[in-house]
């Protein structure tokens, strides 16, 4: 997922905002929808305006695409605090991705105290509910001679309700689920509390399917096989998650660790791939660069060195750190990590092939003999 994002020239309390190519092509449709629901939006809310001015010449587009954009800004707010309550508890966010169901922050994983993950997810709800009133006090503030902004905070305020109360729902991945698997996760383990919240999130991802064939809305229709995936893809990582229980990086990761220098041309690492079966590899020169994949010379020149298309930032993980902490920081896009010893030297590379591997060999002493 978020394969084809943007990364904005700015970042937020230090956290990278992506925009992903989804929202790219949809925010100029929703700014259209918004346009054409101006009369609709001014008669169920009861707004004192003058519906004429705002639809006059291309004034509902401007509002459309002004609403739109307020709307994606409210959700960055939102993701922005759900970063800033990780960072209690020193879970850092890689970055924060706006597609066209929402926003995600990309957090490295969930912290592990009890009822932490509560904590983080419903700082964003709190956050909209906030968002809302304030935008509510401005609309009272503003004057009847501007019935644009009137008509903007109205539409803000109104959305930011919305999306507070949404993600309240008890259904995992939105914020409401977390809560009720943090919750219950104070009185059973959190494998069985994930396949509790999993179970509910199932249920309500179909109802709203359901709801969504019923009135045709192809939003929520997206939205409930959003859910429905998600929710099983964190079951599946959970019990995968158990499978390493008690398994470090140290135990699986290969300790050759074939590396490149900056030096290489992207012709000489394409063939040293193919002759060692190999998709990626750590960048050295007396220490370590980055790391140059697969991903990384698609689309190079033959003869462009390493140093130009490999990533800066190399991926890396203690080798004491336990196995099913590499899986959640290879979930978020990683497919290898980089080994380290106490004192920052390379000691190994692991890859998500020697995780599953790992996973493999567990699951055959759970299976029935011949």
């Amino acid at each position: 997922m978020f394969r084809t994002a943007y990364r904005l020239p700015f970042k937020v309390l230090g956290i990278p905002i992506l925009l992903d190519f989804s929202l790219l092509i949809a925010l100029p449709l929703i700014a259209w929808l918004i346009a054409m629901q101006i009369r609709w939006f001014v008669a169920t809310t009861h707004l004192p305006v003058n519906i004429a001015a705002l639809e006059h010449g291309w004034m509902p587009y401007w509002l459309g695409l002004v609403a739109a954009v307020g709307l994606f800004t409210s959700v960055v707010i939102h993701e922005v605090m759900h970063a800033v309550v990780s960072r209690s508890y020193g879970i850092e966010v890689k970055a924060i991705t706006l597609w066209i169901l929402g926003g995600m922050a990309q957090m490295e994983q969930m912290p592990r105290q009890r009822g932490a993950e509560a904590l983080v997810a419903i700082a964003g709800p709190i956050t909209s509910f906030v968002l809302a009133v304030i935008c509510w006090i401005l609309l009272r503030a503003i004057p009847h001679t501007a019935p644009a902004a009137e008509f903007v905070f109205a539409y803000l305020a109104v959305t930011n309700l919305v999306l507070a109360i949404f993600n309240l729902v008890p259904a995992i991945p939105l914020d409401g689920g977390r809560v009720l698997r943090s919750l219950l996760a104070l009185r059973m383990s959190r494998p069985r509390a994930t396949q509790i919240s999993v179970s509910i999130s199932r249920a309500l991802a179909i109802l709203l399917g359901l709801w969504g064939l019923w009135t045709l809305n192809i939003f929520l229709i997206f939205i409930a096989i959003f859910v429905y995936v998600a929710a099983n893809a964190e079951l599946q990582q959970i019990l995968i998650g158990g499978m390493l229980e008690g398994i470090t990086i140290g135990d699986l990761m290969t300790r050759e660790v074939k590396t490149v220098t900056p030096d290489l041309t992207v012709y000489e690492l394409s063939s040293k791939m193919i002759r060692e079966h190999v998709s990626g590899y750590p960048v050295v020169n007396d220490h370590l660069l980055g790391i140059v994949t697969l991903r990384n010379i698609q689309g190079a020149q033959a003869n462009a060195r390493v140093s130009q298309v490999m990533s800066p930032s190399a991926p890396v993980i203690g080798q004491h750190v336990p196995a099913a902490e590499a899986l959640i920081r290879m979930s978020n896009g990683s497919s290898r990590l980089i080994v380290q010893d106490d004192h920052g030297q390379m000691v190994g590379i692991i890859t998500r092939r020697d995780l599953l591997r790992a996973v493999e060999v567990r699951s055959a002493m759970y299976m029935p003999g011949e």
